[in-house]
């Protein structure tokens, strides 16, 4: 099903992108598309908010107590990864 793996929040739309395209669009576009570098673990995931929005350290600080408390890893085995 096109677009199962994809899902849009207005103007703060975010897809995970392959890194050297994400790389090149990011040069492209700095002073309209953002990104983070961290890993979280092995599988791949994708969080986007509005460039220089406060959301960001809110969701950073989320995800970090999500991987301290196993909350991730609890996550991650009730919804395994299916590739699109």
């Amino acid at each position: 099903m096109p677009g199962k793996c994809r899902s849009g929040f207005g103007p703060s739309s975010g897809v995970p992108l392959p890194e050297p395209f994400r790389d090149d669009l990011r040069d492209q576009h700095p002073d309209k598309l953002g990104g983070s570098d961290d890993v979280l673990g092995i599988r791949y995931c994708a969080l986007a908010v509005q460039k220089g929005s406060p959301l960001r350290d809110i969701l950073n600080r989320a995800l970090q107590q999500f991987v301290e408390d196993g909350t991730l890893d609890a996550l991650a085995s009730q919804y395994p990864y299916q590739a699109c």
